[in-house]
């Protein structure tokens, strides 16, 4: 029975880390959009797609804005990106735009810039290409977009919920 047992553990454990491979592998492409890096006037921001863990009809993306070392020296951040965020994001696709369910300002303790959690509602787009959209009042004064595909997010998500 223990052997068994171990044998299962073995097989579960194998596939677990085949698809954590399938997982890195895509986020590391690219080409999809699943993670992206855009500099502007010395502030970094990096968009980072976060695949659902179970099926939960949410789109989840994570931005961080590395700021600009005049910036960081001044010290002239203090908390006006912690205010109205929810009005900054936006996912747009063909004629269809989705606005934020939940935007808000990550609590990391990081001193050199900040980060914003930002979920959308799933929706079913028949366009394959979509752009997560920021519009920064804040730090560039800049509309800044982000292309992504949804298939690789679709696949993604597959990857991310097989048990």
């Amino acid at each position: 029975m223990k052997y068994i047992l171990v044998i299962m553990m073995a097989a579960l454990a194998a596939c677990s880390g085949g698809r954590q491979e399938r997982m890195k592998a895509l986020m590391a492409d690219s080409v999809n959009g699943l993670f992206q890096v855009r500099e502007i006037n010395g502030h970094r921001f990096r968009l980072t797609y976060l695949p659902e863990e179970k099926q939960q009809g949410e789109w989840c993306f994570k931005l961080n804005v590395e700021l600009s070392p005049e910036m960081k020296a001044s010290k002239g951040e203090s908390r006006q990106g912690s205010y109205g965020v929810d009005t900054l994001f936006s996912l747009v696709s063909g004629r269809d735009t989705i606005l934020p369910v939940h935007a808000m300002r990550v609590a990391n303790g990081n001193m050199n810039g900040v980060e914003y959690m930002i979920i959308f509602e799933k929706k079913p787009w028949q366009v394959e290409n979509a752009k997560f959209c920021f519009s920064d009042w804040l730090f560039t004064h800049r509309f800044l977009e982000f292309p992504i595909q949804l298939p690789a997010i679709n696949k993604i998500d597959s990857i991310s919920s097989r048990i």
